[in-house]
């Protein structure tokens, strides 16, 4: 399926879990209604539970209702409208948009609907509306309320909405409930591809989940194995076999490698055609894990900004793959290398400002302690060779010494009284050239001297700022639409002297986490969790949402027993 045909299936397959609905909350509509009374104390007074479900948005209710003066929303004169239902229909298709519906009381929503009477209308009405809160909530900001991904390196939600003004518009009447989700979910084609990528998923699901392939040893071409079958069947599960097809062959031929190689580059894997260990895991991985991965990165764009600018930079880091937008098109792609285990690389949003050609490096404390004294300690003389200097932090002279006694290289000893610089050369850290977005946490972009690292499968090898493979491409596409010259930019890298450069315009840098996306042939790409964000967000979902249907399934039981008394007093 092409671009634009994915895109066509995607709004007509969400649109058909949406609605237009729009509730008729205006004057005259309400002016013909009384209040309800008992709605209206309960409101006034400093209860938060109703029937066993406690209300997450109290306050929001009060404004709603206390606007409509205490005109219910989803019934007349004590019999429900037609709204609630299909309202409810709505939540219980929220899985398609990666929400959990037990997040909004369905079950329990759809019970009192079948259950018309004075007592469930009065419930139904205040649990729907504060379900209907949280959901906009969900969608807006994410569905567990915390960070996604590890807190610790993850700095800060970047996106604003204002959910509480859309919502009230839906509750006027202003904007139907269609509208209000397009508002309140990301403007991204990236967000949207995923979206079908999930539902695609939950096809999988239905039909069975994904083939596991059994234990045994690397299948490769030329291999007889009745396990070949079962990776014939996987694969053609997850469309890696042009068209779809797969022949029931137990033989390994060239079809089947093609189709192998094809899952390897999605998944991140070396694409050598061959099942060994690392390819079988991620092909034994189920489905509802790949469902939750794609749930978690749908969440991570509600927390990337709105607007990611017409011009703008993209890395994802567990992708280790950085993009240039420019006037809302993909100019540049290239490999990154990213921050290793326990020097993570923070994700966070920010502006460049300017770059450095043929920069030093001003050595940050902390690599000095743990990198570079050590091993000048083990090897006398390491510094001086690998061109760096140690410079007075008293001396404002700037003095540069090359030799120290060793109690001086004492990490604690030598950051006090030095800082250390490497220079400007090809053996420098930073390489050719440095792109800067000045931040809080000293990340940035730059070139490397560690070329070889590119070839590997796996890039987080640095202290946590990012590399990138064509430093030299990059600088000229920037500078170049602001309007210098090709020669202008080669003769800054040909120089050999340090130099900063200003961009007329700053370049937004969105330093992203995906695990999870779909390229643009349309096939959706998953990567390991480098970082354990993904574990970290899925600790959370696993804690909530077992509770969340336990709590559903208890309250059903309760009002189980709450009906039968009713019906026994009619």
């Amino acid at each position: 399926m092409n671009n634009s045909s994915r895109r066509r299936f995607l709004r007509l397959s969400i649109g058909a879990v949406l609605s237009t609905t729009t509730l008729a909350t205006g004057t005259a509509a309400i002016s013909a209604q009384l209040p309800d009374e008992e709605l209206k104390s309960f409101l006034l007074s400093g209860q938060t539970s109703v029937s066993g479900v406690n209300l997450r948005h109290k306050e929001k209710l009060r404004r709603v209702y206390t606007e409509r003066n205490f005109i219910p929303i989803w019934s007349e004169n004590g019999q429900y409208t037609n709204t609630p239902r299909a309202i409810v229909e709505k939540l219980e298709g929220s899985s398609i948009l990666g929400l959990d519906p037990a997040q909004y009381y369905t079950q329990v929503l759809a019970s009192w609907l079948n259950t018309q009477g004075s007592y469930s209308t009065r419930q139904l009405e205040l649990v729907l509306t504060d379900s209907l809160f949280e959901y906009f909530d969900n969608l807006a900001n994410g569905q567990t309320g915390k960070l996604p991904g590890d807190a610790s390196s993850w700095f800060g939600k970047q996106r604003v909405t204002d959910t509480q003004n859309i919502a009230m518009s839906f509750f006027r009447g202003a904007v139907s409930f269609r509208d209000a989700i397009n508002q309140l979910q990301p403007e991204s084609e990236h967000y949207n591809n995923l979206l079908l990528a999930l539902r695609e998923h939950h096809q999988i699901l239905n039909n069975g989940g994904y083939q596991t392939i059994d234990a045994g040893g690397t299948l490769k071409p030329g291999t007889q194995d009745y396990r070949v079958k079962q990776l014939r069947q996987r694969l053609a599960q997850s469309k890696d076999y042009p068209g779809g097809y797969a022949s029931a062959s137990d033989h390994f031929d060239h079809s089947l490698e093609d189709a192998l190689i094809s899952f390897q580059n999605r998944h991140g894997l070396e694409a050598d055609g061959m099942a060994g260990s690392k390819t079988l895991k991620a092909l034994n991985t189920s489905v509802e894990e790949r469902i939750a991965q794609i749930e978690i990165n749908l969440d991570r764009w509600r927390w990337l900004p709105q607007d990611l600018g017409d011009n703008h930079i993209v890395v994802n880091t567990a992708g280790f793959q950085m993009d240039l937008v420019l006037n809302g098109y993909k100019n540049l792609s290239m490999d990154v290398i990213v921050g290793r285990n326990k020097r993570e690389t923070p994700i966070f949003s920010d502006e460049m400002e300017h770059m450095v050609f043929n920069p030093t490096w001003n050595v940050p404390k902390s690599i000095a302690r743990r990198d570079l004294l050590p091993k000048e300690l083990a090897n006398p003389g390491y510094l001086h060779s690998n061109n760096y200097v140690a410079l007075s932090r008293s001396d404002k002279s700037n003095r540069a010494l090359n030799t120290f006694s060793s109690g001086e290289l004492e990490p604690s000893v030598f950051n006090a009284s030095y800082r250390l610089m490497q220079k400007a050369g090809s053996d420098n850290a930073l390489g050719s050239v440095k792109f800067m977005f000045p931040n809080q946490y000293s990340i940035y972009l730059h070139d490397t001297n560690a070329k070889n690292l590119f070839e590997e499968t796996n890039r987080a090898h640095s202290s946590g700022c990012v590399r990138v493979k064509d430093p030299v491409a990059l600088a000229k596409t920037l500078l170049m639409n602001e309007g210098h010259s090709e020669y202008g930019v080669e003769e800054l890298f040909a120089s050999q002297q340090t130099k900063a450069v200003s961009l007329q315009n700053k370049v937004p840098v969105h330093i992203t986490y995906q695990t999870a996306w779909v390229d643009e042939s349309g096939s959706v790409n998953f990567r390991d969790d480098i970082y354990g964000h993904d574990d970290h967000a899925l600790q959370n979902y696993r804690t909530q949402r077992p509770q969340l249907a336990q709590q559903e399934r208890h309250l059903l039981t309760q009002l189980s027993g709450i009906e039968v008394a009713i019906s026994n007093t009619l």
